[in-house]
């Protein structure tokens, strides 16, 4: 727990002890999210040199920066073996490395061998979503909605040229696709291929009409929908993934309110001691621990 904010000088020793006692391997841990992919590199590397047994490392970092993949990445290329991740990044405060993107990272970029069928990601981590109430963002690495769509006129462009001009991620091996989409920043290029497809040989000009009222109404696109939707999924995020005082207090008094089953036999107090009373407070302070 929190081991990155010890010097490794004094855990090398500590990972030779568990390792004399049986243990395979042993978890690197930076669980408040300090680290970043440089000292997490310095670090690991300093473990292993003042280690004397062979013992797998592992990693588990946490996202308070939003380094925490980068910072496992970083801890694999020093030499961990075993990483921890969770699927979304669930986990305490920012969450932790997540699955999905060090799963594609590892495979893409580091050519490791894995055994994951990444055709598996996007299920995965939809079930996950729709089980813990915590939704996936549209911009999200590897599995958010918006990844593989393209709206720049550059970009499209670019695509219909070579796909690797702007995807570096290849949505196949995932089960995807990549896709055009019209907005205030599309060009001309994608108007003239969705006319084409239609068998429209369109003058420029009326490209360029079209073009300019495609973006007239994107722009002007009412946003109070997306303003309700924010402020429903903010109300479920507070009702769903916290425990109210409300329900706390109800908890508290029904349980108070219940008889209590006395002890058969008498008991006594030492001589010159009271009973001691405990009163709930309706406050709606919380303790601080």
């Amino acid at each position: 727990e929190d081991s990155v904010r010890a010097d490794p000088r004094q855990l090398a020793p500590l990972f030779d002890r568990v390792g004399e006692l049986g243990a395979v391997s042993a978890i690197v841990c930076d669980t408040v999210g300090v680290m970043t992919p440089q000292t997490m590199d310095h670090h690991v590397r300093a473990l292993r040199d003042g280690m004397k047994r062979p013992l797998d490392l592992g990693i588990h970092c946490h996202n308070d920066y939003g380094l925490a993949t980068a910072n496992t990445l970083s801890a694999v290329g020093a030499g961990c073996t075993v990483v921890t991740s969770t699927v979304n990044g669930l986990g305490e405060r920012a969450g932790n490395a997540m699955f999905e993107e060090v799963v594609c990272a590892l495979d893409d970029l580091y050519q490791a061998k894995l055994t994951i069928d990444k055709m598996t990601l996007m299920r995965l981590s939809d079930a996950v979503a729709q089980a813990s109430g915590m939704f996936i963002v549209p911009t999200k690495p590897v599995v958010g909605h918006n990844v593989f769509r393209h709206e720049s006129g550059v970009h499209v462009d670019g695509m219909l040229k070579d796909p690797s001009t702007y995807e570096s991620i290849c949505p196949k091996p995932l089960g995807r696709a990549h896709e055009f989409v019209l907005g205030k920043h599309s060009g001309g290029g994608l108007i003239s291929l969705m006319l084409a497809e239609k068998g429209i040989a369109a003058a420029p000009e009326l490209t360029q009409r079209i073009l300019d009222r495609v973006k007239a109404a994107k722009v002007s696109t009412n946003k109070a929908a997306i303003r309700v939707m924010a402020a429903r999924l903010t109300e479920l995020w507070s009702r769903y993934l916290s425990f109210s005082d409300e329900e706390f207090w109800a908890i508290v008094y029904e349980e108070m309110s219940r008889p209590v089953a006395r002890p058969r036999g008498r008991s006594t107090l030492a001589k010159g001691t009271q009973p001691i009373t405990m009163r709930a407070s309706r406050s709606r302070n919380r303790a601080s621990l």
